[in-house]
């Protein structure tokens, strides 16, 4: 849908006002989209959910990139510049995965099997309680991840793959979004599974 994207960079790209006329755009001095026009066709990170949820082929559907910096607070940022999006009946899928060390994945790097589980169920139960204990005004907790979750470095050698669930975490502490933070991270779900004999979760905020 180009009507959709070109919503989406509008959010993120132009001047919002408070009552004082102050701009609280919280993504727009970090990012700056631009519309891709180009015919391209879905990754796996696209068609991998899609695929599992069995979607119509006739929905419309638009990607959106992450910064190449994988920085946190820009993620965050970029979820609540499109929490709007959340009223129009927009489902906001961050596309990735709470564990991704491929090397744990197929047996390589010198760790046991049993402690490649444990780690990963230390570094998963412990994001749990970080994403529950956010908010608006103290995504900074969240923003070190990286310092304060055990075994980040192992479960997640580079970032990517964290960075949709931050990106949708925003849509929930967005001003835009008519949710209440409280109560949407109250009832946050955890989907807990095993992905190739390691443990890892999704997450709904609804």
């Amino acid at each position: 849908s180009v009507e959709l994207a070109e919503r989406i960079v509008s959010l993120i790209n132009n001047d919002v006002s408070d009552k004082e006329g102050n701009d609280i755009n919280p993504i727009k001095s970090l990012i700056h989209a631009k519309l891709d026009k180009r015919h391209r066709g879905f990754d796996h990170g696209v068609f991998v959910p899609m695929l599992a949820i069995n979607a119509p082929q006739n929905i419309p559907i638009v990607t959106v990139s992450l910064a190449n910096d994988h920085d946190t607070s820009a993620h965050i940022a970029l979820g609540q510049a499109l929490a709007p999006l959340r009223n129009d009946g927009v489902l906001i899928i961050g596309s990735g995965l709470g564990f991704h060390n491929l090397g744990a994945f197929f047996g390589g790097g010198g760790v046991s099997a049993e402690e490649v589980k444990k780690r990963a169920q230390e570094f998963d139960d412990g994001l749990e309680i970080l994403l529950r204990e956010t908010s608006e005004k103290k995504t900074s907790m969240v923003e070190k991840w990286r310092s304060t979750l055990p075994w980040s470095q192992f479960c997640h050698p580079t970032a990517e793959h964290l960075m949709p669930l931050f990106v949708v975490l925003g849509t929930v502490l967005g001003t835009g979004s008519g949710y209440d933070t409280e109560v949407c991270l109250e009832y946050m779900e955890r989907i807990s599974f095993d992905m190739m004999g390691i443990p890892t979760s999704h997450y709904i905020f609804d």
